[in-house]
């Protein structure tokens, strides 16, 4: 909890989690576990706060490889849906020479 208290800290075993965050509700942590989203949810008042993951939908993991494994999604306010970033192809870039344009120009448009 937030200001800290003296109640016990817990663990949470992530498992190979990544991109790990609370829900803005509170209540359960969204995680990217194995190609999936899961929600993990925590109780407060319990013996056994972490329960174990809820699989929400599969991700395709190129979605997010070259993002720094950083956080590549979020959580709207409610807890209802998700905001991802995804990896778009990089833009071709192509240089196009033209040679004795001046010539061309002369041509179409006389100067005398």
């Amino acid at each position: 909890p937030f200001p800290i208290t003296d109640e016990v800290a817990f663990t949470v075993p992530l498992n190979g989690c990544e991109s790990v965050q609370w829900s803005p509700k509170g209540g359960e942590l969204f995680g990217f576990c194995d190609g999936s989203l899961v929600a993990i949810p925590f109780h407060h008042d319990a013996t056994d706060p972490i329960g174990s993951p809820e699989f929400l939908f599969s991700i395709d993991s190129s979605i997010f490889r070259d993002l720094n494994k950083g956080r590549f999604f979020d959580v709207s306010a409610d807890g209802e849906r998700f905001l991802m970033v995804e990896e778009t192809a990089k833009p071709q870039r192509n240089l196009v020479v033209v040679l004795n344009w001046f010539d061309e120009v002369e041509r179409k448009v006389p100067t005398e």
